[in-house]
């Protein structure tokens, strides 16, 4: 990867590039704090995960969802999702949703299940994205990384 600046300025705004792993190794977010927007890339996506793929880490999302809902965003600029509003509760709501799941597959594991028996368990019915994109895209690779 590139180095990246740790701002970026332009003729009217500021943004504060923030490391934001999770989705991928090297993901940034880019937060404009006067304006009180947050440009999250593929992170944010949605307040329920459904799928991962193969290179996302949810621990790594989990650890950078507390790290964004400590700033003032009233705005989320999602790729997938668009313009968000009430950006700082939406990403406190992916946060609990998937510190919620967390907790079920520690508990599951506590239990001496396996990640495969667990993801069964949780995720009963195989998503037809997994199957065409052969397991790259599959709630397996949730669980794995949670």
């Amino acid at each position: 990867p590139y180095p990246m600046p740790k701002i970026i300025t332009t003729e009217k705004y500021t943004f504060e590039a923030i490391e934001a792993p999770g989705h991928t190794e090297f993901h940034h977010a880019f937060y404009e704090k006067d304006q009180g927007w947050l440009f999250t890339g593929d992170l944010y996506l949605n307040e329920k995960v459904v799928v991962a793929f193969k290179e996302e880490n949810m621990q790594d999302t989990i650890n950078t969802l507390e790290k964004l809902a400590k700033l003032d965003v009233d705005t989320v600029f999602c790729t997938h999702a668009g313009v968000v509003p009430n950006g700082k509760e939406r990403l406190k709501k992916k946060l609990a949703f998937l510190l919620e799941l967390q907790g079920r597959v520690s508990e599951y594991r506590a239990r001496g299940l396996t990640d495969k028996e667990i993801d069964k368990i949780i995720y009963p019915k195989t998503l037809p994205i997994t199957i065409v994109s052969r397991g790259e895209w599959s709630t397996y690779n949730i669980i794995h990384t949670i």
